[in-house]
């Protein structure tokens, strides 16, 4: 096997765990996974049940004596931790802190199992909502060294009473699980969605003006460019639902937006600290994220100076996409100096786009995600850019490759064209930067085709 096609090859086993971390998910706001939850060790399944026969007898006389709070972790290094995390946590009044009566009620849980992660990627991968103590949650963040803080809940008595019956009823129906969506389906939309209800309020983010698209593609980007694999899978796998501009109450499915809009709607009182974040080197557009809820001693607390959390340097968003774009384009260029290297830009390009087309094009076809199944940019990078690797010869003994490759960019140009139609028409996906570069890309190789062609027939 020569040299050239173990790289490829290595590649390709690359890119998938790229975009695929092993024991990852796609973009998920969900917590360390559990046991089997109908096998779970005692002592959870006894908080749980604890917390549903406390529920049951909750009177509204009770509910004044309730402290019920929303518990924040930050970010954690894996893709399923890379959103933070979102609970309730509720204590009655005279309950020991971290003690027994300290719940902790998590509607991110997952059952993780050799086919979850494409379980995930189709779309019907099953959740969990269930109640741990206080302490657990506590020991898992500590651990993983993710910050966690608590923000009060200022509801009244009679909200109180209704959020814990909610609760307890959503416990009861999503005792088999739920399908996640990373969208409209996950811890912060859930706890939003009891919140609403128990507040009869609407609650929703209100974006300034001036801070960009509200879409939900544009609440993600300070979080993609803060990890490169979530960078790929936004890119490459998000469709046009997520840039379509949404109401203030679609917007809420991030932990630190529901923070902000709770607090927008006056339902936020006292923020308390409990553990300080330790891992280093996030986009610093996050630290501004945190910053919006909690004052500068706060954020001190949450962020001890000297740590450098938020030192990162590099925008992964524009140095990677960057760096291939330059190095497949410019060799490509009718320009002598840089035409010994364009061999290698075909094929680093046909390696790179052609893999990731395979991908988008797999994933959109056999998801159920509704931000996922209507992706055009499979027209963009198309599934069969990848045989571009292949640079001379014959098809089948008889076609010259040559030509075959130039009717291929005619193909290709009749598929950005018809991506681009969609784009203006039906399907406002946010697709016209690849747009540009792999038209200009093709319009060269096109050029070249046509060159090397006419020149090898002058020759004869």
């Amino acid at each position: 096997m020569h040299i050239h096609n173990r790289a490829a090859i290595c590649f390709l086993f690359l890119s998938v765990f790229l975009i695929i971390p092993p024991g990852d998910a796609l973009i998920a706001q969900v917590e360390a996974p559990v046991d089997n939850l109908t096998e779970t060790q005692t002592w959870r399944r006894a908080t749980h049940e604890r917390f549903l026969e406390w529920a049951a007898q909750v009177t509204p006389a009770e509910a004044n004596r309730l402290n019920i709070d929303i518990a924040t972790t930050t970010l954690g290094p894996t893709v399923t931790k890379a959103f933070g995390h979102t609970a309730i946590r509720i204590r009655p009044q005279g309950a020991e802190e971290f003690g027994p009566d300290d719940y902790y009620v998590d509607f991110g849980q997952y059952d993780e199992s050799a086919g979850f992660i494409w379980r995930f990627v189709k779309g019907n991968a099953r959740f969990f909502a269930y109640v741990l103590p206080m302490a657990s949650a506590y020991e898992g963040a500590d651990r993983e060294g993710r910050g966690l803080f608590v923000s009060e809940l200022e509801l009244t008595d009679r909200q109180k009473f209704v959020l814990v019956k909610d609760i307890e009823r959503a416990l009861r129906d999503q005792s088999e699980g739920y399908e996640y969506d990373n969208f409209t389906n996950n811890c912060v939309t859930f706890i939003h969605d009891l919140l609403a209800d128990a507040t009869g309020r609407n609650i929703g983010l209100q974006v300034p003006d001036g801070e960009g698209p509200v879409t939900w593609r544009s609440r993600v980007l300070d979080y993609s460019d803060d990890h490169l694999a979530l960078l790929v899978n936004e890119i490459l796998l998000f469709d046009a639902d997520t840039d379509v501009p949404r109401k203030p109450e679609e917007l809420v499915f991030l932990s630190d937006d529901i923070l902000v809009a709770l607090d927008q709607s006056g339902l936020i009182g006292t923020n308390t600290v409990l553990i300080p974040h330790r891992w280093v080197g996030h986009n610093p557009g996050l630290r501004d994220r945190y910053a919006r809820i909690l004052n500068p001693e706060q954020m001190n607390q949450l962020f001890p100076p000297g740590l450098n959390q938020f030192s990162a340097t590099v925008n992964w968003r524009k140095s990677s996409l960057l760096f291939l774009m330059l190095a497949t384009l410019i060799p490509m260029l009718p320009l002598r100096p840089v035409r010994k290297y364009r061999k290698y830009a075909e094929r680093l390009y046909a390696v790179v786009f052609g893999i990731s087309a395979i991908w988008v094009t797999l994933v959109s076809r056999v998801t159920t995600f509704q931000f996922m199944d209507d992706n055009i940019l499979p027209l963009v990078l198309f599934p069969l850019d990848f045989l571009l690797w292949k640079q001379s010869g014959t098809l089948f003994k008889k076609w010259d490759w040559q030509k075959i490759r130039l009717y291929y960019a005619a193909f290709r140009a009749v598929t950005l064209l018809i991506a681009l139609i969609l784009y203006i028409s039906v399907l406002p996906q946010d697709i016209m930067t690849l747009w540009v570069f792999v038209s200009v890309w093709f319009a060269l190789f096109a050029w070249n085709q046509w060159t090397r062609l006419h020149s090898s027939e002058d020759r004869t």
